[in-house]
């Protein structure tokens, strides 16, 4: 398959480094050059500079020619915006839209028809069940099998954002988990501040 992925962050880079290594075609879109460094050194598809909404970086990626669409960014509204000029100016039926906020998921779905992702409900699911089932091991997508790595996060990071905790070789921050148990998934948009006993949750391939 011809696979266009809008957003080169945790998701996005994810996407495209599984879809390369399965065989297709990716190309990815993202305004930021410097997040091609998230793509595995292999990867073997085309990385484009530019904002999602401009019809001429759309082409440029190869819109014209691709049977699905997954627009990811950390932005709702980008991404219904990016949804929609894919599915009307370009034709494109298989799109599926990334929805952070999950009050919001319903709503945009039945007002844009967009076949939509709340990463959110998928991830707090997915770590509730992980957590409270005991098990480190899921599976989290078709022939794909994931581990959650808890470790508590070191005091001299409390009150700093959980974007500056140190990354794991292999592994992505997925969240954080506070003493109450409640569960805050990362979002590389997100100002979430870590609090003593709080825990990262990491997820690699396993």
């Amino acid at each position: 398959m011809n696979i266009l992925i809008i957003g080169c962050g945790n998701l996005g880079s994810v996407l495209a480094n599984e879809f390369d290594r399965n065989g297709h075609d990716v190309s990815v879109v993202d305004e930021n050059p410097d997040r091609i460094h998230l793509l595995h050194e292999d990867f073997d598809g085309l990385f484009v500079t530019g904002i999602a909404m401009d019809m001429d970086v759309l082409r440029d990626a190869g819109v014209e020619s691709c049977d699905a669409v997954a627009v990811v960014t950390s932005d709702d509204n980008l991404n219904i915006t990016v949804s929609q000029i894919v599915k009307k100016f370009f034709g494109v039926e298989n799109v599926i839209t990334r929805i952070t906020n999950s009050y919001r998921e319903n709503a945009f779905k039945n007002k844009f028809g967009l076949k939509t992702i709340c990463q959110t409900n998928i991830s707090a699911n997915t770590i509730y069940s992980a957590i409270i089932g005991g098990g480190d091991n899921i599976n989290i997508a078709n022939n794909s099998n994931f581990m959650i790595d808890s470790i508590k996060v070191d005091d001299k990071y409390v009150g700093r954002a959980i974007s500056a905790l140190p990354l794991k070789d292999g592994a992505s921050l997925f969240g954080i988990k506070r003493k109450s148990g409640k569960v805050l998934i990362y979002d590389l948009m997100s100002n979430i501040e870590v609090e003593s006993g709080d825990t990262a949750l990491y997820i690699r391939e396993g």
